[in-house]
This record gives structure tokens, C-alpha cells and sequence, in this order.
């Protein structure tokens, strides 16, 4: 069974109403779905607007996160190399 929609049954007495007494359709629906699209684009816009932050900030993170790596891989070598004196030496 589907959900009532309060706002669209609601839609639909007024259009009859008017469809009774003026003998036209008013089109009430279709206000509601305008009202419904404005909000739907102002949100599509919102998140349109997030999204190039949340790149630039997981790019940040990406960098820091290649950095670490180069800088472990750095210490890999330097240990390995003290590691491989110290062997020589015993």
C-alpha cells in the first residue's frame, strides 16, 4: 500500500473544487510540484557547491598521505643501510 501525500490529496480537492465551480482547471498540482522542483534545485545547487570543497580537502589529506609515504620510505632506506653497516661490522 502507498503513502498518503496529505499535500497532494489535498492538491487534488482544490482542483476539484475549482473544476466544479469555475468549470477550468486551476492547476494547484502543478504549484506544488513548481514548489517541489525550487526546493529540489536550491538543494541540487547546495550539494553542487559542496562537492569541489570536499575534493580540495580529500586532496590536501592525498598529499599529506603521499608525503608520510616518501618520508617512510626514506627512513626504510636509512635503516636498511644502518642495518646492512651494522651487519659488515660483526
Amino acid at each position: 500500500m502507498h503513502p498518503v501525500d496529505p499535500l497532494r490529496l489535498l492538491s487534488d480537492r482544490r482542483l476539484s473544487f475549482f473544476d466544479e465551480i469555475f468549470g477550468t482547471t486551476v492547476g494547484f498540482s502543478h504549484v506544488g510540484q513548481l514548489s517541489q522542483r525550487k526546493k529540489m534545485s536550491k538543494e541540487n545547487e547546495s550539494q553542487r557547491t559542496e562537492i569541489p570543497g570536499y575534493i580540495n580537502q580529500l586532496s590536501i589529506q592525498l598529499n599529506r598521505w603521499q608525503l608520510r609515504l616518501q618520508t617512510l620510505n626514506e627512513r626504510k632506506k636509512e635503516l636498511a643501510a644502518e642495518i646492512g653497516g651494522i651487519q659488515k661490522v660483526a
